[in-house]
């Protein structure tokens, strides 16, 4: 049984944020310095990881002019650490990718190196390497980690050896402490946006979401809209031969095909239960015709619970109706067809 990640509470966050900050107040000058980048959790309102990091890179730059910094971010895509910002006096980054593994095991001070040494010291794991020369000085590395995953990291390069001192590098872990704060708040807030309009399960639009979506619908613009009403026949007895675990399966798998079959351009939701719904762009004809294909799609492709069927009612959301009237009328002629014997699609006009 895999263990899901326990997203902490918005108090606890803040409680992080708050020790960070305490822990900078031991040294004045440093947190005068340090002090927009220390209120980030109370007062930035950045939209995006990368707006924390950038914010992170700013501050860095600012403390010293003779100093150089990177801060990276993670494409989880492509398993790789990516610079968001970067400045100061070398320029290019002297380290342009890291893995993600090897940034979450960033955290020393080194005194007599080079920045290049810093993934070089991994490179027969084939972790990439830059082709600059190497630049002597003084470097500390830090991970940034959100949510208990790494969000990014930051490499600081002074130009002379000896430039840091282990205070240094336990600030720079306390900015990268308050950083991944910030980042876990913006994920949290967001996720808390999407749940408002989407179903957790399937990542379709929720009823709410669906009705959102199609305010910004005019039913009298003049283009034909039809409303498909779908149902998993027998969905109870699916739920109990596969408990409810593998019901979910199946109503993920049922929803991303309706969802493709139904087009990019379609409004495609989870209305509630196994009950989905479309408003597709086309002549009634036309939407007849992709109704049945998808039901025959069903009948004859298995999911991963096996073979199920599907009913489609459908109807012409009229001009000036609202999406609730022309739904229910789809529903019930979903429901004339659960009675004539299922699998099919049935219209009403």
């Amino acid at each position: 049984m895999v263990a899901r990640a326990i997203r902490p509470s918005k108090d606890k966050l803040y409680a992080q944020a708050q020790a960070a900050i305490e822990d900078l107040r031991c040294d004045v000058d440093f947190f005068q310095r340090y002090q927009y980048i220390a209120e980030l959790p109370s007062t930035f309102e950045p939209e995006s990881d990368e707006a924390v990091l950038r914010a992170v890179c700013r501050f860095l730059l600012g403390l010293n002019a003779d100093h150089s910094a990177w801060v990276y971010g993670v494409d989880h895509d492509r398993r790789l650490v990516y610079v968001v910002a970067s400045g100061g006096p070398l320029g290019r980054p002297a380290v342009e990718h890291l893995t993600i593994g090897a940034a979450t095991t960033m955290g020393g001070c080194v005194q007599h190196a080079t920045a290049r040494l810093i993934v070089d010291c991994t490179a027969e794991q084939g972790y990439p390497r830059s082709d600059e020369e190497p630049t002597t000085g003084s470097v500390i590395c830090v991970p940034i980690v959100a949510d208990a995953t790494c969000a990014g990291a930051i490499l600081y390069h002074a130009q002379t050896s000896g430039s840091f001192a282990s205070r240094d590098l336990e600030q720079l872990r306390s900015l990268a402490t308050v950083a991944g704060v910030t980042i876990s708040a913006i994920r949290q807030r967001k996720h808390a946006e999407w749940l408002a309009t989407h179903d957790e399960l399937t990542t379709l639009l929720n009823r709410r979401g669906v009705e959102s979506e199609c305010e910004r619908i005019e039913a009298a613009d003049g283009e034909v809209r039809v409303v498909l009403f779908m149902d998993i026949d027998k969905f109870k007895a699916i739920n109990s031969s596969h408990l409810h675990a593998g019901a979910d399966q199946v109503l993920r798998e049922v929803a991303l095909r309706f969802q493709t079959a139904c087009g990019a351009s379609a409004t495609v939701g989870r209305w509630g239960g196994d009950e989905m719904i479309a408003i597709v762009s086309l002549a009634e004809a036309n939407a007849v015709r992709m109704a049945e294909q998808i039901v025959e799609s069903f009948r004859s492709a298995p999911t991963v619970g096996g073979t199920i069927t599907v009913t489609i009612g459908g109807t012409i959301w009229k001009a000036g109706e609202s999406l609730l009237v022309a739904a229910n009328r789809a529903d019930t002629a979903m429901m004339r067809g659960k009675e004539a014997g299922r699998d099919r699609a049935e219209f009403e006009t």
